[in-house]
């Protein structure tokens, strides 16, 4: 004996409004989910893919070129952790001319004795530090710099009003600040010294 399956006897319009009602149902809401890093990552992958290239290609322009992304990182990791240093350095003394609120500002004279004093205790990192506060305040007596304690030494190249030859003499000294304060590279007698004979020389400067 053989059983027969009941036929459906809907109409194709019925049919289609039943779909329509199991299609609109909150499973079926399909929506395209965005990612807010996909540039990112679309990004960072196309720099990858152009270095890769351009090692593969040419490898000494590659090899300039992230020797050259090294130093800028470097100087302006420097740079901030000086900024870091002169705002957590404490402010001493009074107030110049008065109940004016400025931070006193010693004299150059006062730096170079400590600079001399700091030499003679063995510590050459901080008498290089003191001179060259001197050797700024001599320049801003002289105007060729205007002083300010929040300024980083290299802002004093930038501003200095001194001949070609000597702002790049200036330059070679703060480079050498940098590299024994920053970069940990020895203080030694003689290199004190011959910052000191530096110093003294653009010390001595007048307003190009």
């Amino acid at each position: 004996m053989s059983m027969n399956a009941p036929k459906y006897q809907g109409t194709p319009e019925s049919v289609l409004a039943e779909l329509r009602d199991i299609f609109a149902g909150p499973e079926y809401n399909w929506v395209d989910v965005r990612d807010p890093w996909a540039w990112a990552r679309q990004v960072f992958d196309t720099i990858v893919q152009w270095f890769g290239d351009l090692y593969q290609h040419h490898p000494l322009i590659y090899i300039v070129l992230v020797a050259s992304l090294v130093v800028v990182l470097v100087t302006v990791f420097v740079h901030f952790a000086f900024l870091i240093v002169q705002a957590l350095k404490p402010r001493t003394g009074g107030a110049r001319g008065g109940a004016t609120g400025h931070v006193l500002i010693k004299d150059a004279g006062w730096y170079r004795r400590e600079a001399v004093r700091s030499e003679r205790d063995g510590n050459f990192v901080q008498a290089l530090v003191m001179r060259f506060f001197a050797l700024v305040l001599e320049m801003d007596r002289r105007e060729l710099v205007v002083f300010n304690p929040s300024k980083t030494p290299i802002e004093y190249v930038h501003e200095a009003r001194l001949p070609p030859d000597h702002r790049g003499q200036f330059q070679t000294l703060v480079d050498r600040l940098y590299a024994h304060v920053y970069g940990g590279e020895a203080v030694t007698p003689d290199a004190l010294q011959d910052f000191e004979r530096q110093a003294s020389v653009l010390a001595g400067q007048h307003v190009a």
